[in-house]
């Protein structure tokens, strides 16, 4: 039977099919490749770096105090609700967690699990934190004032 007969294609010119063989009596044993020695360092691969997560969480913390130090409101009129508060702090600590995802993709997946879970943790508390702040200072809006009324049509 040809091999077209079990249903496999030869394969491309140029390239070899690596069949097992049995190993000879006879036969030395192979030289161990030639390359750099395995030891703790080595040059040709370098080892994998812990990333830096403190510097990335300081920069979240910095984006997040330039959240505080805004002079924007989160607010469009006044309310003294319980459930928007607790919406904007909720709302902060989302958007510390959206900070912790950007910096975990760029360097602290790199990081053990211990620093994993630690800056997020601190980033969504420092974020609800600043939006708490944002709640507190705007607790105090100026009275909303009525549109103008239009007459309607003649």
């Amino acid at each position: 039977m040809s091999q077209r007969d079990w249903g496999e294609e030869p394969p491309a010119p140029g390239h070899w099919r690596v069949t097992a063989q049995p190993l000879s009596k006879t036969a030395p044993p192979a030289p161990a490749p030639a390359g750099p020695k395995a030891g703790p360092v080595s040059s040709a691969a370098p080892g994998r770096t812990g990333g830096r997560p403190l510097l990335a969480t300081l920069i979240c913390v910095g984006v997040l105090a330039l959240a505080l130090a805004g002079q924007g409101t989160t607010r469009a009129e006044p309310s003294d609700d319980l459930a928007f508060s607790v919406g904007s702090v909720f709302g902060g600590a989302v958007f510390g967690a959206i900070l912790w995802g950007i910096a975990y993709a760029i360097t602290i997946r790199k990081a053990s699990a211990g620093w994993k879970a630690g800056s997020l943790i601190v980033l969504a508390v420092l974020g609800g934190l600043v939006a708490l702040a944002d709640v507190v200072r705007t607790g105090t809006a100026p009275p909303v004032t009525a549109p103008p009324l239009v007459r309607s049509g003649k």
